[in-house]
């Protein structure tokens, strides 16, 4: 088995003796685009934090390609690329020697690699002109050059579409994929833009109030087989469904009724509803969002 790119293993945070974090678990695989969620003061930048060594743990392990972040700090950041805020470069300098003077602090890095580097960001064109005249989406595509320069196995993008146009979105998003495939890298990335993390990533985790209360693949989340019903009791089918085949569903009011059905036969539920005294006026299949999915595990706490 592959070894995972980043764990975290029952992570802790205390700060002031408020505990912040409260035992996460964490695992990005290799080639994977994983999307990191939650709503405002959940512990997700505490979270980034302690991943890129900026603050440590209370308690608990965090490995990057086996390395242990307490243990071998300096193996473990080897393997990490970051943008945690607005990437820092000189404005009055060009992209190319913003580079140039980036790799001088590492040996290794060729100037094949970067020009390899300037390709894949896609900024040929436009790599001999000072930074000063860049777009925003240029100076993250730039800040993206800087963090993978080095070849991580590890990226990591804090809230990297801020301010974006949608059509510099739609690019980014391209460029991410891009990377997976020809870097050879995953990505965790934290984003408040729900539909942007539900067209990239591959897995996703929401965090709230400090705990990671959903991980799973995007598209098992986007295709449950979420069902609404309007009904004539919808508490008594509510408990009717429950006692039958342990389906747990909401209760809306008393004549919406919604679940998730996954491998249940909808007309056998609603043969069963109808013999049991409830009339049902409309049933709606509806496919999930990513969105929906968040408000309800967070209770419609509002995203960082």
């Amino acid at each position: 088995m592959n070894q995972p790119v980043l764990e975290l293993i029952n992570v802790k945070k205390k700060i002031k003796n408020r505990e912040i974090i409260k035992g996460i678990n964490i695992t990005v695989n290799n080639n994977e685009i994983f999307g990191f969620l939650g709503p405002n003061g959940a512990g997700k930048t505490t979270t980034l934090r302690m991943i890129v060594g900026l603050i440590k743990p209370s308690s608990g392990t965090i490995k990057i390609c086996g390395y242990s972040l307490k243990n071998n700090f300096v193996k473990a950041m080897k393997n990490i690329g970051c943008i945690i805020e607005n990437p820092e470069m000189y404005n009055y300098m060009s992209g190319l020697e913003n580079l140039m003077l980036f790799s001088s602090m590492n040996s290794a890095i060729s100037e094949k690699r970067i020009r390899e580097i300037v390709e894949i960001v896609g900024l040929s064109n436009r790599i001999h002109d000072r930074v000063s005249t860049y777009s925003l989406g240029m100076r993250q595509r730039l800040g993206i050059a800087q963090a993978i320069i080095s070849k991580p196995k590890l990226l990591i993008l804090d809230e990297p579409t801020n301010g974006l146009d949608p059509s510099g979105i739609r690019e980014f998003r391209e460029l991410l994929k891009k990377l997976v495939y020809k870097e050879n890298m995953s990505i965790l990335i934290s984003s408040h833009i729900l539909s942007e993390i539900q067209q990239v990533c591959d897995r996703v985790a929401i965090i709230s109030n400090g705990r990671i209360i959903k991980t799973d693949k995007v598209k098992n989340i986007l295709f449950d087989d979420k069902v609404i019903w309007c009904l004539s009791n919808s508490k008594k089918a509510s408990t009717l469904l429950y006692e039958k085949w342990n389906l747990k569903t909401k209760v809306i009011n008393n004549k919406t009724l919604t679940g998730t059905i996954d491998n249940y036969d909808l007309t056998t539920i609603n043969k069963f509803l109808i013999k049991n005294g409830i009339n049902i006026k409309y049933v709606q299949r509806k496919n999930n969002t990513l969105e929906e999915l968040f408000l309800e595990l967070t209770e419609g706490d509002k995203i960082v």
